[in-house]
């Protein structure tokens, strides 16, 4: 049978917007505190004119939180920055994920470049993952492939292969024995034709020989 390609993996966006939103929050957060010289005065008295606080005072306030502060503006900072790191992260690890589907095989680029070929024999399920992925089951454990935009139909499409292998395999196995029976009848038939030609049975007893083992 020949191979044909069934679909193909297509770059998702959803990290790159992971990191938009987190650059977002953290700009926010420090836009939130940097224009509100109230706020700093209540903090730091010696900021008494109004001015607005220099940055490093910011950073200091961020790192020893007083009584006086916000304690949202901390946390949104956080955030950000682990959105942002994570995102750095989950780019560089799947930058050159690919994922081909055919009526053979699974095969691709899964991350940090892993080169993947799966024979759909090997495959034991397949499953969704976070961030646009899909999770391939094997023997030796489950590949993962990140950032794909259409991994719902890449699921659905793997799925139905390994259904149909499995309706294939007691078809597979019930022909099996019915190809054992028939060679062993025609082995029978040709043991009592030989005895019909040396004359040891009559006519008679091999054509009711050949009638049981042929079911006539």
């Amino acid at each position: 049978m020949e191979e044909k390609i069934l679909i193909k993996s297509e770059k998702s966006s959803i990290v790159k917007w992971v990191m938009i939103i987190g650059l977002c929050i953290i700009v926010l957060a420090v836009l939130l505190r940097l224009v509100f010289p109230s706020y700093w005065v209540e903090v730091f008295p010696e900021l008494n004119d109004g001015e607005t606080a220099p940055f490093d005072m910011f950073l200091e306030s961020l790192i020893i939180p007083n009584e006086s502060f916000d304690f949202v503006v901390c946390p949104l900072i956080y955030i950000g920055v682990i959105a942002v790191i994570y995102g750095i992260i989950i780019i560089i690890a799947n930058r050159n994920v690919t994922l081909t589907v055919t009526n053979r095989r699974v095969y691709g680029t899964a991350k940090w470049g892993k080169r993947v070929d799966l024979p759909l024999d090997m495959i034991s399920a397949v499953a969704t993952a976070k961030l646009g992925g899909i999770a391939i089951s094997t023997s030796s454990g489950a590949i993962r492939f990140l950032g794909i935009k259409n991994n719902l139909a890449i699921h659905e499409t793997i799925s139905k292969l390994l259904m149909e292998r499995q309706e294939k395999a007691p078809a597979a196995s019930e022909q099996k024995p019915a190809v054992i029976a028939s060679q062993s009848n025609a082995d029978e038939l040709k043991k009592f034709k030989d005895l019909l030609d040396s004359g040891v049975i009559t006519q008679e007893e091999f054509d009711a020989k050949k009638k049981q083992l042929l079911g006539l």
